[in-house]
């Protein structure tokens, strides 16, 4: 799959069960360390998200589940990332506000600055390495998203910050792969 101007892996995830018109949870909000859990659900009328269903909660975010995979797999930290109305939204794994001193704000001002002070495009989900490595994830629903011309320019200025430290995949989830 090209995601800027090079291929990447493509991951497939269609045990993602979705969740459809999910009482969306305006996580700019979220303060450090508060659950976002604490945080009002709207109307899904008015504001609503596609989630992944889970066995032992309500569904959650599919940012999260990729967190949690990635940290499950090894990683140090990992972030859900949301980008609303020129704020940027952040959550750990554990679905808590994260901290104004994370390693995610860091890159998060790096970029912005690479990215001629635009947060524009930026993958949905980071996790950091013991390595280094920073693993970046943009996640689409199957047969609804699809890459915009903004996260293909977040792909290049994101290759050329980090350089051979990138770790860069786009994940699609949901039901309906074709075999």
């Amino acid at each position: 799959m090209l995601f800027g101007s090079k291929e990447v892996e493509e991951l497939l995830r269609p045990g993602w069960e979705p969740q459809f018109a999910c009482p969306y949870r305006y996580f700019h909000k979220l303060a450090p360390g508060q659950s976002w859990w604490d945080l009002p659900e709207q109307d899904p009328a008015k504001a609503s998200q596609t989630f992944v269903a889970q066995p032992d909660t309500p569904p959650v975010p599919p940012d999260v589940v990729a967190a949690r995979e990635l940290l499950a797999a090894g990683a140090v930290t990992a972030y859900a990332i949301d980008l609303w109305v020129g704020s940027v939204c952040l959550m750990d794994a554990q679905m808590r506000g994260v901290a104004p001193t994370a390693d995610i704000r860091i890159l998060m001002n790096l970029y912005h600055h690479a990215n001629g002070g635009s947060y524009g495009g930026f993958p949905d989900v980071a996790a950091f390495w013991p390595d280094g490595t920073i693993s970046l994830r943009e996640l689409k629903l199957h047969k609804k998203d699809r890459l915009g011309d903004k996260q293909h320019r977040a792909a290049d200025v994101l290759r050329e910050l980090i350089g051979a430290k990138l770790d860069l995949k786009l994940v699609t989830w949901g039901q309906d792969f074709i075999p």
